[in-house]
Parts: C-alpha cells; structure tokens; sequence
C-alpha cells in the first residue's frame, strides 16, 4: 500500500487525545513488538488492519492484570485509535504457563505473554509511522511502580505488500480461520523455534470446497475421493522451495499433488462444536508436479 510522504510539520494537537505520561519512568510491565515492526493488510470490511502482537513480560514480585490498553497515534496528535478492556482484552491475552483459553490472566512474577493487537484504519486512509500505547494495570500487592504507563513505540511498515495470484479457482469454497481480532488457531499460533519466536500463520486461512451436494464430501467421508476439496489443483504464484526441484523457469506455477506420495491424510473429523474440521493432506518432499505460465509475475516476494 503506498504511503504518502511524511509531513516535517507537528501535528495539532487532538482534543481526544490522552495526556502525555512522564518520560523515564520504571514500569511493572516491559512492553515490546514482536517482530519488531507491523506489515500493513487490506481486509474484505474495507478496513486496512494492523495486526501484530505485544510481549508482555512482568518484572514485579506481585502478580498483575492488565486493565486496559489504549493506542496511541502520534500521527494525529496522539488520538486513541483503539481501546482494549474487560472481556475483549482477556480475549487477546495468552499468559505463558497458563492452559489455551484459561480465564485467569493474571502475570505472575517474572511471568510473560502476548497481547493480540488488531488496529484498523478506513482502507486508503493515511497510515502511521508507528503507535504508542497507555496501559494501565492493577497488582495483588504494592509495587512501589506506576499503575498507567505509557509503552512504545511500534513501528509500521512503509513498503508495498507481496501480491500474490489467486490460490484457488472455481466456485463454492468456504472461508474460515482467517485474520485478525479473533485469536483463531492460526493467529494464535506463536512458538518458539530454535529459541526464536515465530508468527508463521498470522494471515492464514482455511479455504474448504463445497460439494454439488451442499455438503463437504460426497459418499464415505473417511475415503479422500470423497472430499473436493482433495481433488484439485493446488495453485501457487511464488517458489516456496527456494529454487530447489521442482522447480519452472519462473516463479508462475500450477502445482498438483501426487497422491502416491501423500505421507498423511486424515478425512473430516467433527469438533465439539458440531462443526466438521477438514485436514489436507500432508504431501512428501518434492512430489508436486509443476506447469508454468498461470498468473502474472509477483511483483515482491515476501514471507506471507
């Protein structure tokens, strides 16, 4: 998305804007950006979201509860841009330690975790450089620390998005899963690999074929003929392999998967919520055949 040049000019001041905090001050929580800065997305609501996370990391002996978290934006003379609190800012917060979807959220000391951010502005509107925050937290004991504090700041991505071609074709796919207020799965999913955080299914989605039949598979559900969703083409627009075999002369691919070499494949399961989970299936190393020349060259290639 591009940007428009930053102005040299401060901007005016915002009557909804917070009261700047004293600077310098020790606070009871460290605040940071994972991955450092945010990447900028356009949605299907007309609204370009920023989605990323905050690690939080309590540094008190007393255990504390964040009460709400306020984004700031310098660009436009420090207005709030966003407010979490209650049960939608319990919502985002994994505290480490803790079981998926626990309902305590307490920090305890020297305890860290993550707090989902999802900030959104109207599509085409003018981005920030960066946010900062105001937090305000409440601790079982006295910390001698200030309660509200400011934190920041997060940096936000100048640069053009990756575009891609079309992953699917056809008609008659569901969506689900996908980015970003909503802590699914896929957002949700942040580990530590080779003692480095990573983010790798922050923008993924699940796509499901529907059947003429209105239903997800037609005949014996634990059979692979039986799902369409197994049955198609599998279309890519970038080379994931890194220039390892298979491989075409450029980076415009239809890839279709070998079935003799599926090493895993599991038929839909019904969850606990009545609805059916659809598994692709796992494909061997190298077992994808190639044909050039579907989509328009990628103008950046970029980890999605």
């Amino acid at each position: 998305m591009a940007q428009k040049a930053p102005s040299n000019r401060a901007p005016a001041p915002d009557p909804t804007a917070e009261p700047d905090l004293v600077p310098g001050r020790v606070t009871p929580l460290a605040v940071d950006t994972f991955g450092g800065e945010v990447e900028p997305v356009d949605g299907t609501d007309d609204r370009t979201h920023l989605a990323y996370e905050l690690r939080l990391t309590n540094i008190t002996a007393a255990n504390l509860t964040v009460e709400r978290v306020r984004v700031l934006d310098p660009s436009r003379g420090g207005r709030v841009v966003d407010e979490l609190t209650g049960d939608e800012l319990a919502s985002r917060i994994p505290v480490f330690g803790n079981p998926p979807g626990a309902p305590d959220k307490r920090f305890g000391p020297g305890v860290a975790g993550f707090v989902f951010m999802d900030v959104t502005y109207p599509a085409g509107a003018r981005l920030p450089d960066r946010l900062k925050y105001r937090f305000d937290v409440s601790a079982s004991t006295p910390t001698g620390l200030a309660d509200s504090f400011r934190a920041g700041p997060t940096r936000v991505a100048e640069e053009d998005p990756a575009r891609i071609g079309a992953p699917l074709f056809g008609k008659r796919w569901l969506t689900g899963e996908g980015c970003c207020a909503t802590v699914t799965s896929h957002r949700g999913a942040i580990f530590p690999i080779d003692g480095t955080f990573h983010a790798p299914e922050r923008f993924a989605i699940d796509w499901v074929k529907v059947g003429k039949n209105g239903r997800l598979y037609d005949g014996p559900k634990d059979e692979l003929s039986s799902h369409p969703s197994l049955q198609l083409p599998l279309l890519r627009s970038d080379d994931p392999l890194g220039g390892r075999r298979p491989r075409g002369r450029d980076a415009r691919h239809r890839a279709r998967a070998d079935t003799r070499s599926v090493s895993e494949a599991r038929a839909p399961e019904r969850s606990g919520d009545g609805h059916e989970r659809s598994n692709v299936a796992r494909l061997a190393p190298y077992s994808a055949e190639c044909v050039e020349g579907l989509f328009s060259e990628v103008r950046r290639y970029g980890v999605l």
